[in-house]
């Protein structure tokens, strides 16, 4: 758990999955409290946490990458759904080119009978 500076010489514990480049890591929690209000942790303060923002950069770089991944993804599958609904309009065109032709083909057959 890493701290967030609240400048009055107390420090708010956060877990690791909850830091951001916007919070300034001041030391590492070596024990935690799950009790609300303020209370006494055992901290390592001083200490370089420089790879804490190393290990968040290179997770923000592989949700860049999974998301990009995902974006071409979805735009493959919009390419698709277009293609898709290209051909089904296609095909409604010659059902209704084929509904005229037996309509037509009623029609003739009507007046051949009718002869």
């Amino acid at each position: 758990m890493s701290n967030v500076l609240i400048n009055d010489g107390t420090a708010k514990g956060i877990g690791p999955l909850e830091i951001s480049l916007d919070h300034k890591i001041v030391g590492q929690a070596w024990e935690s409290n799950d009790d609300p209000g303020l209370k006494k942790v055992n901290t390592a303060v001083g200490l370089d946490f420089s790879h804490v923002r190393d290990e968040l950069i290179e997770k923000m770089k592989e949700e860049i990458m999974t998301q990009k991944l995902e974006i071409k993804d979805l735009q493959n599958q919009e390419c698709l759904i277009r293609e898709l609904q290209q051909k089904i309009n296609q095909q409604q065109k010659k059902i209704e080119c084929l509904k005229r032709m037996e309509k037509r083909l009623s029609d003739l057959e009507m007046k051949i009978k009718s002869y």
